[in-house]
């Protein structure tokens, strides 16, 4: 990257300085010395100026437009809805592998033993086991429904295996029936609490509350714990995996009816989440000291971690879209300067043949005014035409948004006019006398 950092500005310095190099080497001296201070410049260069002036504007509209879509995508997605609150939640790593435990009832009383004693500590609201959390991976596979034919539609569901305390760990609201407690264990009839999406997907036209379902194929083989799942709860939809999914139709299930190697802990507290660490730490020592807490990490930042790839690109593009303005804006100043220089005479003849301070400023600012309009008419097409192209980066935003796109352009717009602005102003206080006598 620094190479190419490199590279890229040597060839820029070569580039703009070579080309007025070669230029000042073609200046006819003649003419130079003739009309002395108050010499023109050559059409050619003329036109060169102004073209990178509009190229600059342009160039600025772009990746300030970039910047507002990508700002605007990121938004609609910190405010969407993810069906759980993220706030207050920490997630803590739990190696029972680390102290020899093995898949049995051992395993299981463990698992039990902690959720029980972080759950009693002071500010702590729930805590629960969980094979998955989100963003954090997942296991899908198709269900059955006894009596119901299957349908291409019907998709995968996202399984989890969680602890009693889940739901209210993560405050995913019981929509009707019950969560999952105590009561669902080894012995009890299998349970599953459903999402909404399956709830309306495979039992649409009554209360799935009661009645039953398999993972998997059933007519392939299948352990005896997957099969005739009785539904005892509805839980609201919720995003599992990543913030811009569709709908999806998932169910979860008691750790205590399907033991396994579940190694986070999801801990609600009242307070900064992770000022519990220690306290966990603690209280995990105490049911068992050589079961490994492998770190911590809070909700909030496994949601914005994300979308963390969408954050860097409108941060960068909002910072290359100011620098470009900003860049723009000292072209514009350095043109418009340069060429008021020029033109001193001109301006002096004309307020001495009574034209006022006002009309010099608005000629002034109507050739700046020209060449912004120009680079933005250029940079709108352009950010049209390429935002469409990366429409599948946006989210909740459509190309053309005008509140995205239409700042921006009253943005470039209000700083290239004080940017032609300064120097115009110093144009209307040229003394025309003085002006003359010098010419």
């Amino acid at each position: 990257m620094l190479g190419f950092t490199l590279a890229v500005a040597m060839f820029t310095v070569l580039l703009f300085g070579v080309v007025p190099a070669f230029q000042a080497t073609n200046l006819n001296l003649a003419p130079a010395l003739r009309e002395g201070r108050g010499m023109s410049i050559s059409p050619s260069r003329h036109r060169l100026a102004r073209g990178l002036i509009v190229g600059q504007v342009a160039l600025s509209l772009l990746l300030l437009a970039g910047a507002g879509l990508f700002l605007r995508s990121l938004i609609n997605l910190t405010e969407i809805d993810t069906g759980f609150d993220r706030q207050n939640v920490l997630l803590t790593g739990i190696d029972p592998t680390g102290a020899g435990y093995k898949v049995d009832a051992r395993l299981e009383d463990m698992m039990e033993r902690v959720e029980s004693g972080v759950g009693a500590l002071p500010s702590v609201q729930a805590a629960a086991f969980s094979f998955f959390v989100f963003n954090g991976g997942g296991w899908t596979t198709g269900v059955t429904v006894p009596g119901r034919p299957k349908s291409p539609n019907d998709g995968d569901v996202a399984h989890n295996i969680v602890g009693p305390g889940y739901f209210a760990a993560m405050r995913m609201p019981i929509v009707f029936g019950r969560g999952l407690d105590a009561r669902d264990n080894m012995t009890a009839r299998k349970v599953a609490v459903i999402n909404g999406t399956i709830a309306r997907t495979y039992f649409a036209g009554g209360s799935p509350l009661g009645r039953t379902f398999r993972v998997g194929d059933p007519d392939k083989d299948n352990s005896p714990e997957w099969l005739d799942l009785e539904v005892v709860g509805v839980v609201k939809d919720a995003k599992y995996d990543t913030l811009t999914e569709e709908p999806m139709a998932a169910a979860f299930y008691p750790h205590a009816q399907h033991i396994g190697y579940f190694y986070t802990l999801v801990t609600r507290s009242t307070g900064e989440p992770k000022a519990l660490l220690p306290a966990i730490q603690r209280a995990v020592a105490a049911i068992d000291p050589n079961l490994p807490v492998t770190g911590s990490t809070t909700l909030s930042k496994v949601v914005d971690d994300s979308v963390l790839d969408r954050r860097l690109v409108a941060q960068l593009s909002s910072f290359f879209g100011i620098l470009a303005a900003f860049l723009a804006s000292i072209g514009i100043y350095g043109v418009m300067s340069y060429g008021i220089a020029r033109r001193t005479s001109e301006f002096g003849v004309r307020m001495a043949l009574g034209a006022a301070r006002s009309d010099v400023l608005w000629m002034v600012l109507r050739e700046s005014l020209g060449l912004v309009l120009t680079g933005v008419a250029i940079g709108l097409a352009l950010a049209l035409a390429l935002s469409r192209v990366a429409t599948s980066l946006f989210f909740g935003v459509k190309p053309y948004d005008p509140l995205a796109i239409g700042v921006p352009i009253v943005a470039m717009i209000a700083i290239a006019l004080l940017a032609g602005y300064l120097p115009a102003r110093r144009a209307t206080r040229i003394d025309p006398l003085t002006a003359l006598r010098y010419e």
